[in-house]
């Protein structure tokens, strides 16, 4: 009986283990102040950006709003709106460096709505200068006016030690609850 008890728990630990979300702030409730240079502030239009996440280079122009509405948030009291400026160019949002298991299934999803498109990318790296493979979810897909979710399922490579994570989008963009997951 103790052997069987022990293994449901192992189980059990094992799910929750695999089960968490790798990125830092994923529901972008966390805020700071948006400490930007005058030459990124050209590109990047933000009074104040959730914790642990990194906005497109420089060269796109885009405004990020941190919107602090419990009404019409996903879950939770904030979401992040990504504005993009130019309609030929994409914005993109972004956590460098996650360790990853490699040989694994991960799961990259968000929750967005609003009049725009997206598209998510997962690049696996071996090193933080050695680029194995990168995954998308597709084309660009349209968003609409309600929240949806957007995910897509990808193994990583046996050597796969490290990703950055992306959502790319275009138009106006409401993004929350985002996760990264060991789904295998």
């Amino acid at each position: 009986m103790k052997k069987i008890v022990l293994a449901v728990a192992c189980g059990i630990t094992a799910l929750s283990l695999s089960a968490q979300n790798l990125l830092k702030n994923p529901d972008f409730e966390e805020i700071i102040p948006a400490k930007l240079s005058n030459a990124i502030k050209k590109y990047l239009d933000a009074e104040e950006i959730p914790k642990g996440w990194s906005f497109n280079p420089p060269g796109n122009p885009s405004k990020f709003t941190i919107m602090t509405d419990a009404e019409t948030s996903q879950k939770g009291s904030c979401y992040l709106r990504v504005e993009q400026k130019d309609p030929k160019l994409a914005s993109s949002c972004t956590q460098w460096w996650l360790p990853v298991q490699g040989g694994k299934k991960h799961k990259l999803s968000v929750f967005a709505k609003g009049k725009g498109t997206i598209l998510l990318q997962v690049i696996a790296y071996t090193g933080k200068k050695q680029i194995i493979k990168s995954f998308t979810s597709g084309k660009m897909q349209p968003v609409g006016a309600d929240w949806k979710e957007y995910s897509f399922t990808a193994e990583l490579p046996s050597n796969a030690k490290l990703a950055n994570i992306h959502f790319k989008m275009n138009g106006v963009v409401d993004l929350d609850n985002a996760a990264y997951i060991v789904v295998e």
